[in-house]
């Protein structure tokens, strides 16, 4: 039994002493001041309300604090990949945050493809322009 193990058992066993023993003193017939206090005032026939309960073994709980890496139960987790290569320029969620289908999870760097969009653009006005010509 490891030394934490043996410390609990032991306190357990003897606070299960006390309890009975400050039980027996409680259910007495004697009053607390001994056979030699004064009962002028106590009615003879007292009787003292007790609770009884019985005792049942259990689990004793404790916190246990420990590093390592925590991860997801199978089939519990989810690949996430975009359509187009980039870099990841702000993520919006955090990892173990809730999502709905449809939810924006992170931004990629756009600028190579505004870049290109415009130059398509200016492909177009010119291609416009040549066909305008007489």
């Amino acid at each position: 039994m490891p030394t934490t193990r043996r410390f609990i058992h032991f306190r357990l066993h003897h606070g299960a002493i006390i309890l009975m023993l400050m039980g027996l003193l409680a259910c007495s017939k004697h009053p607390a001041g001994g056979e030699g206090a004064d009962n002028s005032e106590a009615p003879a026939n007292t009787v003292a309300e007790v609770t009884l309960t019985k005792v049942v073994r259990g689990d004793i709980s404790s916190t246990l604090t420990v590093s390592g890496t925590i991860a997801a139960l199978p089939n519990q987790d989810v690949k996430v990949s975009a359509l187009v290569p980039g870099r990841v320029s702000a993520m919006l969620v955090a990892e173990g945050d809730q999502v709905n289908a449809g939810s924006l999870l992170a931004r990629i760097e756009d600028h190579s493809y505004r870049d290109q969009l415009q130059q398509a653009e200016a492909s177009i006005d010119q291609a416009n322009a040549w066909r305008k010509l007489p």
